[in-house]
């Protein structure tokens, strides 16, 4: 048997819906961008986990993850370049 193999699941809620008990406070465009950037945060987190071999996005929304994605590896390649930036 060969070594084992970790991917996390990440859930992503209709983002549209997302964050509804800040209702009261915050606009439904203001809880999809803070729904986003924590989906986002996530996935920069999981992404530079080294010990994952991938990230599986579920839900039950078509393009919930096209965007955190897209923002989420723009983050990535410049904590990549940055750091790159630092080691020489």
């Amino acid at each position: 048997m060969g070594p084992a193999v970790t991917w996390a699941i990440l859930p992503v809620k209709d983002l549209v819906r997302a964050k509804s008990r800040l209702a009261g406070v915050l606009a439904p465009h203001e809880r999809r961008a803070l729904a986003q950037a924590m989906v986002e945060d996530v996935l920069v987190a999981l992404t530079g986990c080294g010990e994952l071999q991938g990230v599986l996005m579920v839900s039950d929304e078509e393009d919930a993850g096209e965007e955190p994605m897209k923002t989420a590896m723009a983050k990535l390649a410049a904590l990549a370049e940055a750091e790159a930036a630092v080691q020489q």
